[in-house]
């Protein structure tokens, strides 16, 4: 491999592992952030929210507990009404208040502790492509022992990530839909990934075969 090649390999591998880092430092913040909120709403009184299902989910929550719950369960949400989206900006604060008297759609984060192990395998599965790539910013060739070992434990850690996406997606699904049977949302995205990453394996350890004939012809 010529030394251009090499080094255009070097440069994406340091690319990747910084990206990969910043990456894994959300994914960590953001599992860190709903432990947090799981361990908070645990301690709130049982009068604090208040939940009835009919066809769909409706929240209650209390007054003193409404500014902290809200910003816990709700993502973004849409609403009908006649009132501007301007409107619930309140005190020209960009903090969304829930509009009064209106129907609205909420996106909601309630199963705190699927998100918090989707998090964290998620940025277990960021470390290991970190690592994929700290043996692209060094390596001599593509095709080494390594490299294989790396990319085969970044695949695997893809089977976590997608156990408990699914986990969350269905569990969220199944109980705002009023207990309607609404299957498992499994995430064919993150089982492709794994199946693509599978079959890179596969092509990468045949290279080093290849790489390892060619070096002892040379």
């Amino acid at each position: 491999m010529n030394s251009k090649t090499l080094s255009n390999f070097h440069k994406f591998g340091k690319v990747g592992k910084i990206t990969m880092t910043v990456l894994m430092v959300i994914a960590i913040l953001a599992a860190a952030a709903s432990c947090v909120a799981t361990i908070y709403v645990s301690t709130l009184p049982k009068d604090a929210l208040t939940v009835r299902v009919t066809n769909h989910a409706e929240f209650r929550i209390n007054e003193k507990n409404f500014d902290s719950l809200w910003d816990i369960l709700a993502d973004g949400f849409s609403y009908a009404g006649d009132a501007s989206p301007e409107a619930m900006l309140s005190g020209g604060n960009d903090k969304i208040i829930p509009p009064e008297d209106q129907d609205f759609n909420t996106e909601l984060s309630f199963f705190n502790q699927s998100f918090s192990l989707f998090a964290a395998s998620a940025a277990s599965a960021l470390f290991m492509l970190k690592r994929l790539f700290a043996v692209l910013a060094k390596c001599e060739s593509p095709f080494c022992e390594e490299l294989v070992t790396k990319m085969r434990a970044f695949g695997f850690s893809l089977l976590p990530v997608a156990l408990f996406a699914t986990i969350g997606e269905t569990l969220s699904t199944a109980f705002l839909s009023a207990g309607r049977d609404t299957g498992i949302s499994i995430q064919w995205g993150v089982l492709i990934a794994f199946a693509v990453t599978m079959c890179l394996v596969t092509v990468f350890k045949y290279g080093v075969q290849l790489q390892k004939e060619s070096d002892e012809t040379l």
